[in-house]
């Protein structure tokens, strides 16, 4: 086999990488550059907290549609439009996801009240 001459050999292909284009975060005065909305610090932040809806349990998903299906006026402030099923004796105080122990509330009541069980 005969070997060409190293003035006769090709250079060996570059290859190049797609750059994708970066714009400001929509943060307000951020000066970081993303080619996502958000930067990763404000990503990070807007996770925080924010629990997936897989990871709920299923006897909480099934009986949350179940409570929500019967009524959707919120426990806590009586008006209508409730999303979420309020715990009545919190999870983190011995309660459960049982139907007798959820209540249809709205997302910022839900929130509002934390791990606190109302009197009643």
């Amino acid at each position: 086999m005969v070997r060409p001459a190293d003035d006769q050999r090709q250079p060996p292909p570059t290859t190049t990488l797609a750059v994708p284009p970066v714009r400001p975060c929509i943060e307000p005065s951020c000066p970081s550059l993303t080619p996502r909305t958000r930067c990763t610090m404000h990503e990070r932040q807007r996770d925080k907290g924010r629990r997936p809806a897989d990871q709920y349990p299923h006897e909480y998903r099934v009986n949350r549609a179940l409570v929500l299906a019967e009524s959707d006026v919120c426990w806590r402030c009586g008006k209508a439009g409730a999303t979420t099923a309020d715990h009545v004796t919190p999870i983190a105080h011995g309660g459960t996801h049982d139907v007798d122990n959820l209540k249809p509330a709205h997302l910022r009541c839900n929130s509002a009240a934390g791990a606190t069980t109302r009197r009643r």
